[in-house]
């Protein structure tokens, strides 16, 4: 793999579930996305209090010639001012949503469709679920809101999320396209 900030052209990536044996090695890969994008805003002692929540509904790595290049997971919740624009907006209830979360992508295996594939992973589930995908995403981070938009996903509002040093962080709040034809909500 390229050193920080090159980009390599990927042989393949699988998407599958992750397992406690990748959180070590996610770590690894939050702390250097943490450090290249600022993402995620507020640092951890340890990493995989970012990645593992009681509110998750599952959770996804990209893999490539086996190194972990991505993640994402799909939660039941977000911030509440997240759930109250994604329940205003869409008239569902919080039980009929779900949030994709924690996505990230090393920055050495990007512009290989990686995120893409990771997004439509936890987006697909969120429908099979019967849950409406919504994602919020840090207003400065542009390349994840190009990737975003150029699939589909409606700018709902935005919001203020406080972080636990005290600062707010301007969010965007997204819906996902609309569900396929086999979906219920």
């Amino acid at each position: 793999m390229p050193v920080d900030g090159d980009t390599a052209k990927l042989d393949y990536v699988v998407v599958r579930p992750r397992s406690d044996a990748d959180l070590t090695e996610l770590g690894r890969l939050v702390d250097l996305v943490h450090r290249r994008d600022g993402y995620p805003a507020h640092a951890f002692d340890d990493f995989r209090d970012f990645l593992v929540s009681r509110h998750a509904l599952a959770a996804w790595v990209a893999d490539s010639n086996s190194e972990i290049v991505g993640h994402v997971a799909l939660h039941t919740r977000s911030s509440q001012e997240v759930m109250r624009i994604g329940r205003h907006v869409t008239g569902l209830g919080d039980e009929q949503l779900a949030a994709v979360a924690r996505l990230l992508v090393s920055p050495t295996a990007r512009h290989n469709g990686v995120g893409r594939a990771l997004l439509e992973t936890a987006t697909a589930h969120a429908w099979e679920l019967g849950r409406r995908p919504i994602l919020d995403v840090q207003a400065t981070l542009t390349a994840a809101i190009n990737l975003y938009e150029s699939v589909g996903w409606l700018l709902a509002g935005t919001a203020q999320i406080s972080l636990p040093d005290g600062r707010l962080l301007p969010e965007r709040v997204y819906l996902s396209p609309i569900a396929p034809r086999t979906a219920s909500v």
